[in-house]
């Protein structure tokens, strides 16, 4: 989409906006003449703090920006601006307006990792919903994925912690009642891992700005879930007799399912709960020499520790929760020395991307993080309390088997909240925790549910959701189901009928 014409040329904007404007009459037969908003007058709209860079009129089919493969969806208007809500940001959206069969509705998507570019599959994905809908990279363009952007940019890094989202949405919802004559209603907003923790801070600092908030996999505290991996690293290479081999974390995998796995009344490979799983590597210990069977001292005090994850070395206190029994095949990346050392610690701490991982202190490094970054970067912030009395809603997921983003940290946080919930607040979140699932999706169990459906339920019918089913699928086909239960409920077989089937299943408390 390189050859877009600039905003700027309006008369060869106009006779380009026609040409296509009748193309997507052609390809959209639901497209009816007359109904359609005028897209072009888009490049001269006025929203503060914002510069509009790029309109232009989408036909159906069309192949979209940065598309690994051409997906179906409708004809739209396409706008992308620059946001500068302070001079040294440079905050890049593009808001997405379908043409035909608004649902009246706004999206806002939140991103991964460390943000740097547009999520476009997640826009397109919108679109076919029928939402106008908006995304963001965050403050800086790094196709890489790289935290480096914040070495020397401060405001950088205060667009990526909080500010751009909120700028996004602000400017996304205007865009939205220039083009279509009305405000949207609801508002939404859908992320998953950094996005999840972008959805948290909404509802935190911006309690007004959606009605309905689904926050995936979110991460709680970036700064103390860097110090759990880089806990978690140091222990599987404290020594070379420390670290696990495929082979090791196959056999220490294999013992926990053999410990835990029937639980909830069947074995089928997936832990449901596991709070519940008390699995202890003392049984893997090796009595004689280290062979495939067994696992040396060294290695059982790295699985404890994994297991356990780091405490203050003076309080005692939690900084943040180990990974889960269940999730061991997912550890080979703690060993990655290199993934270590480019944390939130060497890039936003230390301002350093040579910075030694070895050196990492506990104690000292994570209050030095949190002085520094807990109150803009974390979203670790449990008071809802000005979100749930303006009727908001937030509904979290998180896979027990994630090894990014260790899941007790949406358990701890959701607790939080719940006991910091004034009167009848308290049915503004749930949390739904997914057996066997990996980050974001994926892994052992059934992951595959709408759970931006069910906010909508939620808000719109005032259906609560006290139950999800999930799907798991081989290619394109379901093989299995299975009931998702809010927290702290969790599913237990009935003992009778197909134990891949939802509905052989019942929730109960723990």
């Amino acid at each position: 989409m390189s050859s877009l014409p600039r905003a700027g040329n309006r008369r060869g904007y106009a006779n380009f906006a026609w040409t296509v404007w009748l193309v997507a009459l052609l390809c959209d037969p639901s497209s009816r003449a007359g109904s359609l908003p005028s897209c072009a007058q888009l490049a001269a709209l006025h929203v503060p703090a914002a510069r509009i860079t790029n309109v232009v009129l989408v036909s159906a089919r069309t192949a979209l920006p940065k598309m690994a493969r051409t997906l179906t969806h409708p004809a739209l208007c396409r706008v992308a601006a620059t946001l500068q809500p302070v001079p040294e940001s440079h905050i890049k959206i593009e808001v997405w307006l379908p043409l035909a069969h608004w649902n009246g509705k706004f999206l806002g998507l939140g991103t991964g990792g460390w943000g740097g570019q547009i999520p476009y599959e997640d826009l397109a994905a919108a679109l076919a919903r029928g939402y106008a809908a908006a995304a963001s990279d965050t403050g800086h363009e790094d196709l890489t994925g790289s935290g480096a952007f914040a070495i020397g940019h401060p405001e950088q890094v205060v667009d990526f912690s909080y500010r751009a989202i909120h700028e996004m949405t602000v400017a996304g919802k205007a865009i939205v009642h220039a083009f279509y004559g009305r405000a949207a209603q609801p508002n939404y907003f859908n992320g998953c891992s950094t996005g999840g923790r972008e959805a948290l801070i909404e509802a935190q600092r911006y309690p007004l700005d959606y009605n309905g908030i689904l926050a995936r996999s979110p991460d709680t505290s970036i700064t103390h879930e860097d110090a759990n991996d880089l806990w978690a690293t140091m222990a599987l290479t404290r020594s070379p007799e420390s670290g696990l081999s495929k082979t090791d974390f196959l056999l220490l995998h294999r013992a926990v399912l053999e410990q835990c796995d029937a639980l909830d009344g069947v074995r089928d490979g997936v832990i449901e709960n596991p709070l519940g799983c008390h699995f202890d590597p003392e049984i893997l210990r090796c009595t004689g020499l280290k062979n495939p069977e067994c696992l040396s001292d060294a290695q059982i005090e790295a699985v404890r520790a994994i297991y356990a994850g780091p405490r203050h070395p003076l309080t005692g206190e939690l900084i943040f929760p180990g990974f889960e029994p269940g999730s061991e095949l997912g550890w080979s990346h703690l060993a990655d020395e290199k993934e270590a050392a480019t944390t939130s610690y060497s890039y936003l701490v230390f301002q350093n991307p040579d910075w030694d991982f070895h050196q990492f202190d506990l104690s000292r490094d994570v209050e030095q993080a949190d002085a520094l970054f807990d109150e803009s970067l974390n979203a670790g912030h449990p008071d809802l309390n000005p979100f749930a009395h303006a009727g908001g809603r937030l509904l979290m997921t998180h896979g027990w088997n994630d090894t990014a983003i260790p899941p007790r940290g949406s358990v701890q946080y959701y607790e939080a909240a719940q006991a910091g919930l004034e009167g009848n607040a308290s049915a503004a979140i749930r949390l739904f925790m997914v057996p066997g699932m990996f980050h974001c999706g994926g892994g052992d169990g059934a992951s595959e549910f709408d759970g931006l459906r069910a906010l909508e339920r939620w808000y719109e019918d005032q259906e609560a959701p006290e139950q999800l089913i999930a799907s798991r699928t081989l290619h394109g086909k379901v093989v299995a189901t299975h009931l998702l239960c809010a927290y702290p409920a969790t599913a237990r077989y009935q003992g009778r009928g197909s134990a891949e089937d939802a509905t052989h299943y019942s929730c109960e408390m723990p």
